[in-house]
């Protein structure tokens, strides 16, 4: 099999200017995002951040608390409690 023949181009000068407007061009995005970062922290509401995870926080330990820890056994207790009541006065009614 007969192998094709290579041609081989180098543009030396052109490789630089290529590789010095692509530096160029990095620092202007860095410059872009630094600024970008700059502008967020500063415009960014922690508070509400802060506040919204604490939030969220304490449902998730509320929730737990009432579905599976004594909380739930507290409201188990007053639903039945109050059940019963009901019931002694239904029984009451008709009797």
């Amino acid at each position: 099999m007969m192998e094709l023949p290579r041609i081989r181009l180098e543009i030396e000068s052109m490789k630089y200017a290529i590789i010095h407007a692509f530096n160029a061009q990095c620092k202007d995005v860095e410059k872009l995002i630094d600024a970008e970062v700059e502008r967020a922290i500063t415009s960014f509401d922690f508070e509400k951040a802060v506040r919204n995870t604490v939030h969220e926080a304490l449902q998730s330990q509320l929730d737990g608390y009432f579905k599976y820890g004594e909380g739930r056994e507290y409201v188990d207790g007053a639903i039945k409690e109050t059940f019963n009541k009901a019931l002694d006065k239904k029984k009451e009614k008709k009797g």
